[in-house]
């Protein structure tokens, strides 16, 4: 039988650790936790809620990235992931545009019976939803 999950760590390669540092920080509330030094260079950890998402900045520069635009049908692997707020949607939407951030899908209407959401791009192009207020996982 499978262990049970116990909490999940996202990991972001990226070209300007603390650019992403203060959008995840700043725009969404996420808490630096800990830098580590790696062999192939330096891993922040941010806290969110329950998970991590860690941002990993390599020595050598990058050489490409993946392509852009979300959950898209012509490539596999990472698309986007969500994020769960509990405060207003307005007022983190206009931190995010303010961090360089920018807004893909405006604050909607809501899934069937679920939370209004916003898709956002961070400064290198990763998508994310956010959520507003308590996602009730049993309805999906």
């Amino acid at each position: 039988m499978p262990g049970t999950p116990r909490s999940l760590e996202m990991g972001i390669v990226v070209d300007d650790l603390d650019r992403m540092t203060a959008f995840y920080r700043d725009a969404l509330g996420c808490r630096h936790i800990v830098d580590r030094e790696a062999p192939i260079g330096v891993m922040r950890r941010l806290r969110c809620g329950d998970a991590q998402i860690k941002l990993l900045k390599h020595k050598v520069p990058s050489t490409g990235s993946n392509p852009g635009g979300g959950p898209r049908a012509d490539c596999t692997g990472y698309r986007w992931f969500s994020i769960t707020i509990e405060n207003d949607l307005e007022e983190t939407l206009a931190r995010c545009e303010t961090h360089g951030g920018r807004v893909v899908s405006p604050i909607s209407g809501t899934y069937v019976d679920g939370p209004r959401y916003m898709v956002i791009e961070d400064p290198e192009n990763n998508w994310f939803e956010v959520l507003d207020g308590d996602l009730d996982y049993d309805k999906f």
